[in-house]
């Protein structure tokens, strides 16, 4: 059982997410290096959320083979009841189940906790390490996320890989086969149609445009549209632009370029964006 809107408000308040942790496949990872069988993995969350709902999220866990529930978005412990109400109705209708794993910081689980060791006798809890001493003190066994981390993660190469085929083939069909060149493809309007495409966060999303400009395969430019007689106009954009179509750009349409535009500071800024108090 998984608060997931806890795990998700603590990842990205440290900058960084789901995806970049690898955070389910090293989750199953670790447990089964536990000796654990795990029935079910089930997220509950308010998957409203604007950076959830906007890059389709809780379709994407479906893909991890990770069962959801959407909580309402009208108050704090709507997550933690309806963890409670499930948790307790499962164990007593299934007498295969010896126990419960369970994903959270909230404090307010330690009753819950207490009532399924009374019914099973065995409750492992996983936390951040700044979570509350109380929580920590009920469970049959605890472990902190940095224990799961230690795990070696996926490689998201193919991932990058597949942005960047993608963004070839656009260019191509939307401005060199229809003869608009140099394509000025906007980076803020590819970015956001990106993000249900590829059922993933905005920062997670700008992170691996990163690591493809830090290859070259990327380049990011500055520019302005112009009018019917070549005259530009209008506010500066970011566009960007992959290094197989960079030759179309000459020295009568010259690309203004953008050294390591994609860095840190304007990762750390996407996620600012969606970052807010709990």
């Amino acid at each position: 059982m998984i608060d997931y809107e806890n795990v998700h408000y603590n990842l990205r308040n440290d900058y960084t997410n789901v995806f970049e942790k690898d955070f389910f496949n090293r989750l199953r990872m670790y447990l089964q290096g536990k000796s654990m069988n795990v029935i079910d993995i089930i997220a509950y969350c308010n998957f409203d959320l604007p950076d959830m709902y906007n890059s389709r999220h809780q379709s994407k866990l479906h893909e991890f083979g990770i069962e959801t529930r959407h909580t309402s978005n009208t108050g704090k412990n709507c997550a933690d009841i309806q963890i409670a109400v499930d948790t307790m109705e499962m164990i007593f209708q299934n007498n295969l189940i010896d126990g419960v794993v369970l994903i959270s910081d909230d404090k307010d689980m330690t009753p819950l906790i207490k009532a399924i060791k009374k019914q099973k006798g065995f409750v492992h809890l996983i936390t951040s390490q700044n979570s509350s001493d109380l929580i920590l003190h009920t469970p049959t066994s605890h472990s902190f996320f940095e224990d799961l981390y230690e795990i070696e993660a996926k490689n998201d190469s193919h991932l990058t890989e597949n942005i960047y085929h993608n963004l070839n083939a656009h260019i191509k069909k939307e401005y060199v086969d229809k003869q608009k060149t140099p394509p000025l493809l906007s980076l803020q309007r590819f970015t956001e149609n990106s993000l249900s495409w590829y059922n993933i966060f905005e920062y997670e999303f700008v992170r691996l445009l990163n690591k493809l400009e830090l290859e070259g395969k990327i380049i990011i430019h500055k520019y302005r549209l112009k009018n019917n007689e070549g005259i530009e106009y209008g506010k500066e954009f970011e566009g960007i632009i992959t290094d197989a179509y960079l030759y179309l750009f000459n020295s009568n349409n010259p690309i203004n370029r953008i050294s390591n535009c994609i860095n840190d500071e304007f990762i750390k800024n996407v996620y600012k964006k969606y970052i807010r108090n709990i």
